[in-house]
C-alpha cells in the first residue's frame, strides 16, 4: 500500500520505512535505469529497440513493450508524477525488500545495492499458495488445447 502521507510523518518521528516489491531485481533494476536515463525518449518510433543504459548485459526494448505512462514524452501527466513519486520514496526509504533470492538474479541484486547505492533484502521467493490439494492440482491456466 502506498500512502504519500506517510513520508513526512516517518521522517518527522524517525520511523524506518521499509518497501516491499514483489517483483524481482531485473524489473526493479530495469524500471529504475529506465526512469533514470529515460532511453524510450531517444527512438523516434515505438518500434525501434534500445538498450537500458548502465543495466547489466545488453538489455533492449522498444516503447511497445513499456507502460503508457513511461513512454510518453510528456511526464507531467498524473500518473509519470505519481510512479516518478512512488520511486523516489523508494529511494529514501530505509530500504527495499525484494520477492526474490540471490542465486537467481546474482548480477541485479549486486547492481541494485552497490551501483544504485539502495540497501536490500531478498527474502523470496514468496508467493501466495493455495492450501487445498485441489487449488494446487490445477494451477495455472489450461492450455489452449484443453479449452
Amino acid at each position: 500500500m502506498f500512502f504519500p502521507w506517510e513520508t513526512d510523518s516517518v521522517a518527522k518521528f524517525r520511523i524506518l520505512r521499509l518497501v516491499f516489491h514483489g517483483i524481482g531485481y531485473f524489473s526493479l533494476c530495469a524500471s529504475t535505469c529506465t526512469r533514470l536515463y529515460e532511453p524510450c525518449k531517444t527512438v523516434s518510433s515505438y518500434s525501434k529497440s534500445f538498450v537500458i543504459p548502465n543495466l547489466p548485459g545488453d538489455i533492449k526494448m522498444t516503447r511497445l513493450y513499456m507502460s503508457n505512462h513511461v513512454k510518453s514524452k510528456d511526464s507531467s501527466s498524473k500518473v509519470s508524477k505519481l510512479f516518478k513519486e512512488i520511486e523516489e520514496l523508494g529511494a529514501k526509504s530505509y530500504g527495499v525488500v525484494v520477492n526474490s533470492f540471490y542465486e537467481l538474479e546474482q548480477v541485479y541484486v549486486d547492481y541494485y545495492s552497490k551501483e544504485l547505492e539502495r540497501r536490500e533484502w531478498h527474502i523470496g521467493p514468496l508467493s501466495l499458495c493455495n492450501k487445498d490439494k485441489e487449488g494446487k492440482r490445477y494451477r495455472g491456466m489450461e492450455t489452449s488445447i484443453n479449452q
